[in-house]
Order: C-alpha cells, then structure tokens, then sequence
C-alpha cells in the first residue's frame, strides 16, 4: 500500500488534493457573492429602470457565466469528495498527519467565518440598530 510504503509521497499528494479542495471552496464563495450583487443589481433595476438595455444585457449574462461557473465548480467539487472518501476507506490516518490537520482546520474556520459573517452581521445589526459601517467598524475592531 502507498501509504505505508512511501508516506511521505501519500502525504504531499494529500496536500495537494486538499489545496485543490480549498481553491474551489474559495472560487465558489467568490463566485456566489459575486452572483448575488448581481442579483441585487438586476433586482433594482426591476424597480428603478436605472441601466439601460445593454447594461442589464450584460449583467444578465454575467450572471449565467457566474452560475454556469458555479454550477462545474460544485460538479468538480463532488468528484473531489469522492476522491477524499476513497482515501480515508482506504487510509483512515490519511488526513491526520498533524501539519494537514493544523492547516485544515484554519482553512475551514476561514470558510465559516466567511460564510457566517452576513449571519453575523444581521443578526448583530438587527440587535444594535446598525449600518454596515457600524458592523465593518465592529468586525475589525474583534479581530476579523
């Protein structure tokens, strides 16, 4: 078995799998928030009629290129996992070599933090009357 023969292969080739896993959880992120001012852009224009003809053109397309993006990034994504569950069946102690772990679990405490902060925000706003300057004041203040 690689793992017990050459563990030191197995582990930079764990790290690369993960690398690749981290960027496409952060192209996803990036890639849905930009969907979403996307969204809020074509949304007020609904109500305001502010961007002309081609302006909404190009946003709308913008908008399916994001999504199309997207949409083979999590197919990617999931083929990744399988691949990380063929390897833990096969290695259990594969993903537990103590400097894969220590960075793992800062990557994933960046990807909550990243996906709770507009949580955060509403719910921390929502109690204290805040604008998003009061809460961009607050958050780096805590040491965001």
């Amino acid at each position: 078995m690689l793992t017990k023969q050459e563990p030191e292969e197995m582990t930079k080739f764990t790290n690369y799998l993960l690398n690749d896993f981290n960027y496409i959880h952060g192209e996803i992120i990036n890639t849905l928030k930009d969907i979403k001012v996307l969204e809020e852009a074509l949304g007020a224009d609904e109500m305001t009629h502010t961007l002309t003809p081609e302006e909404r053109k190009q946003k709308e397309d913008d908008y399916m290129k994001k999504e199309s993006i997207v949409k083979s990034y999590i197919s990617l994504l999931d083929l990744q996992l399988g691949t990380i569950a063929d390897l833990t069946a096969i290695s259990p102690g594969i993903f537990t070599v103590p400097d894969l772990v220590e960075r793992y679990a800062e990557t994933l405490n960046y990807y909550l933090n990243t996906l709770a902060e507009p949580l955060i925000q509403a719910s921390f706003c929502s109690a204290t009357f805040c604008s998003a300057e009061t809460w961009s004041r607050t958050a780096s203040t805590s040491g965001k």
